[in-house]
């Protein structure tokens, strides 16, 4: 998977120690996560609360068996999350990549705020329009910006979509272009906001995304391998 980021990165003229890879590892089991985190990984992505809190309870205490400290992962909330889980997914996770409403920043802030920590966010955006998919539209990506920013507890990092699904690549680079315009807007419009992520990427699209600026790509099937069917979805 890093000599596939590393090409990806080289082709696109970028500098592979700019992209951070964070693994997909629902419907994974704890072991799983283990071994990576062991290998090196750092960043992991859950897309349920529920599963991504017993899951973590269990790599904490694995990886307390083996003498190392859990405190050095990153764990990421990729899937949608609904504002009454707000408050568990504030405990559980250390970046929110999927906030899409002025009630969840809200629910968010006050959760954190009363946990005495702060939670990275990024805006998801819809860019494919995709009926299907959750996030804001373009336009209103930086008032969902401008909330997080405006919330003690949490901070605002950047940007997040899915890419189409579809094989018309050129409709997924537009995608990926669509948030890559909005984040440098943001940049120039907002230097004090610093270095915004770009969370775009993942197995099937993952060069793509590097190409169009990814700093942040999500893969699952290409580290984990096909995951387990699970038939409950959602955060």
């Amino acid at each position: 998977m890093l000599n596939g980021i590393e090409r990806a990165a080289a082709a696109a003229g970028r500098n592979a120690a700019e992209i951070t890879l964070v693994g997909v590892s629902k419907f994974h089991p704890a072991e799983a996560v283990v071994e990576m985190a062991m290998a090196g990984l750092r960043d992991f992505g859950e897309n349920r609360v529920q599963e991504a809190a017993g899951k973590k309870v269990e790599v904490v205490g694995r990886l307390g068996d083996l003498g190392v400290d859990a405190g050095m992962l990153r764990w990421h909330l990729v899937g949608h999350l609904q504002s009454n889980k707000a408050a568990k997914a504030a405990e559980i996770f250390d970046v929110i990549q999927t906030v899409d409403s002025v009630e969840l920043v809200k629910r968010l802030g006050d959760a954190a705020g009363g946990l005495g920590k702060r939670v990275d966010c990024l805006v998801q955006v819809n860019t494919s329009g995709e009926t299907t998919k959750s996030g804001v539209e373009l336009h209103q990506g930086i008032f969902l910006a401008e909330a997080i920013v405006a919330e003690p507890a949490l901070r605002f990092k950047g940007l997040m979509t899915i890419g189409p699904l579809t094989d018309d690549m050129g409709l997924v680079r537009e995608a990926f272009q669509l948030l890559r315009d909005l984040r440098d807007e943001m940049q120039r419009n907002q230097p004090a906001w610093g270095r915004l992520e770009l969370s775009m990427g993942m197995t099937d699209d993952y060069p793509l995304a590097i190409a169009c600026g990814a700093t942040m790509i999500r893969i699952g099937t290409a580290l984990f391998g096909s995951r387990r069917l699970n038939n409950q979805e959602g955060a």
